[in-house]
């Protein structure tokens, strides 16, 4: 698939459908959230996982071998104040893919199931499903093809990941410990987290 906008052609897009509960949506504050999970076999498996605005981003991530982790993007977040999101999972990243996903904003992720990165996107009342969509998919678009399949990391590789995940860390004690409380344990060091994934089958890397 070309790396634009066109790629969506390919996987159609479901701005503006018609959806079994109502007619066609153009809003995000428009979108009731999905509470679902479950493996991904297809890209149409997405359709039952991902809402509207994402939808797009997540096949495109699927097509070019690069595993989704989670994404939101629906009335509960612009009650909040946004922001809009979605992650791929870095253990399943090529290298390459990783310096691509900083490189255009990616925000590491540490937790005990995987390293992730993140895309988030601001949100407004009159933020529509449409533009959510595109801003989405640009992202994506910039990220090469590749197997899905888990790429070991190299020690300088983590330590660069884990520079981003404390740069994005709230400073504030107060902050930090929300934060805290919404994803689970923060991590102090990388040798912390190394030591915990010691235990974890699968997760390796090169010294």
């Amino acid at each position: 698939m070309a790396d634009n906008f066109s790629e969506l052609s390919d996987i159609e897009s479901p701005v503006g459908k018609p959806t079994a509960e109502g007619p066609s949506l153009t809003y995000v504050r428009e979108v009731m959230p999905i509470n679902q999970f479950h493996g991904v076999r297809q890209a149409d498996d997405l359709d039952d996982l991902v809402e509207l605005p994402m939808l797009g981003a997540c096949k495109n991530c699927f097509a070019k071998g690069i595993k989704t982790v989670s994404s939101s993007a629906n009335q509960g977040d612009v009650e909040r104040g946004g922001p809009a999101y979605f992650y791929i999972d870095c253990d399943r990243l090529t290298p390459a893919n990783r310096v691509l996903a900083l490189q255009i904003g990616g925000k590491v992720h540490f937790d005990i199931y995987e390293i992730s990165i993140f895309f988030d996107f601001a949100l407004e009342e009159d933020t529509t499903i449409t533009a959510m969509e595109q801003a989405s998919c640009a992202i994506v678009a910039q990220l090469t093809n590749q197997e899905p399949k888990d790429y070991p990391y190299t020690l300088e590789e983590l330590q660069k990941l884990f520079e981003n995940y404390q740069k994005n860390l709230p400073a504030d004690e107060v902050e930090r410990e929300e934060f805290e409380r919404s994803i689970g344990t923060i991590f102090d060091s990388l040798e912390e987290y190394l030591e915990l994934m010691d235990e974890r089958e699968g997760f390796y890397y090169r010294p």
